[in-house]
C-alpha cells in the first residue's frame, strides 16, 4: 500500500519551467510564442516565459518569433527533477555564410602541394540543422567532400556551429587570430581538436576527413580529403 501511495504522489507531482528566449547574440526576443508539448504561452517584453503545473514526462520545448527560426530543446522531467526548471531557449535569423576553402589532394594532408583545390562558396542557413552539400553543386571535389562528411551547420547551446553528420570526423579550431594563408601544412588530431567549432567571421577551421594509423590512434577515413576553411561573412537574410 505504501508503494502504491508513493507512486500516486509522484505521478501527481507538478513542476514549473521558465526561462528566457534569446537570439544568437544573447539578446532577449520579446513576445515569442513558446510551446512545450501541447502547452502554449507567450514570452513577455523581456523574453521571459513560464509554464506552471507541468507534469512528469518528456517534452519538446520551442520558441517561435517573426523573422526567426526555432531551435527546439528536449526537456525530460522525472521525479528527481527540481520543482522549478530553468530552460533558456534560442531562436535565430536566417543568415548567408560565406567560406574560403582549400582542399587537399586525395589521401594527402598537405594544403599547399600541387593539386590542391581552392575557392569560395556560400550557403543560406535557415533551420536548426542544415547539411551544406545540397546548396553546393560545384566544383566536384568540394561537393564530394561535403557529401562524404555530411558537413552541416547547426544551432547548439545558443551558438552557430559546424559539425559533421557522418563520422568519425575531427576539427581543429584555429580561432579568429590565425591568418588563413599562413596555415600551410596538414594537421592531425591533437589537443586543439574538437567537435562542433563555433562559426565566427574570421575563424579558421581545419576539417580532417581521415587520419592515418599511428602508435596512439586508430586509422579512420570519412573522406579522402583535408579541408581548410575560413568564415568570411555571416550576413542576415
Amino acid at each position: 500500500l505504501g508503494v502504491i501511495q508513493l507512486n500516486l504522489i509522484e505521478s501527481n507531482k507538478t513542476f514549473a519551467v521558465k526561462g528566457i528566449v534569446r537570439d544568437l547574440d544573447g539578446q532577449p526576443v520579446p513576445n515569442a510564442d513558446v510551446t512545450m508539448g501541447l502547452l502554449k504561452t507567450k514570452a513577455d517584453q523581456q523574453g521571459q516565459y513560464a509554464f506552471q503545473n507541468v507534469r512528469i514526462g518528456e517534452y519538446r520545448l520551442a520558441a517561435e518569433a517573426h523573422g526567426y527560426f526555432s531551435a527546439p530543446e528536449k526537456v525530460l522531467i522525472d521525479v528527481n527533477s527540481n520543482e522549478e526548471l530553468v530552460e533558456d531557449l534560442n531562436v535565430a535569423r536566417p543568415v548567408r555564410i560565406s567560406f574560403r576553402y582549400v582542399l587537399s589532394r586525395a589521401d594527402s594532408t598537405d594544403l599547399v602541394a600541387t593539386g590542391i583545390e581552392t575557392g569560395t562558396f556560400s550557403v543560406v542557413f535557415d533551420r536548426q540543422y542544415m547539411f551544406m552539400h545540397p546548396q553546393v553543386p560545384q566544383p566536384p571535389r568540394l561537393k564530394q567532400f561535403l557529401e562524404e562528411t555530411l558537413l552541416r551547420l547547426q544551432v547548439d547551446d545558443g551558438k552557430l556551429k559546424l559539425d559533421g553528420g557522418r563520422g568519425p570526423l575531427h576539427f581543429t579550431d584555429l580561432g579568429t587570430t590565425t591568418k588563413f594563408d599562413e596555415v600551410n601544412q596538414g594537421f592531425t588530431p591533437g589537443p586543439t581538436t574538437q567537435r562542433s567549432p563555433q562559426v565566427e567571421v574570421g575563424k579558421v577551421i581545419i576539417v580532417l576527413g581521415f587520419h592515418p594509423k599511428t602508435a596512439n590512434t586508430a586509422e579512420y577515413s570519412t573522406s579522402k580529403f583535408y579541408a581548410k576553411l575560413e568564415v568570411m561573412e555571416v550576413v542576415p537574410q
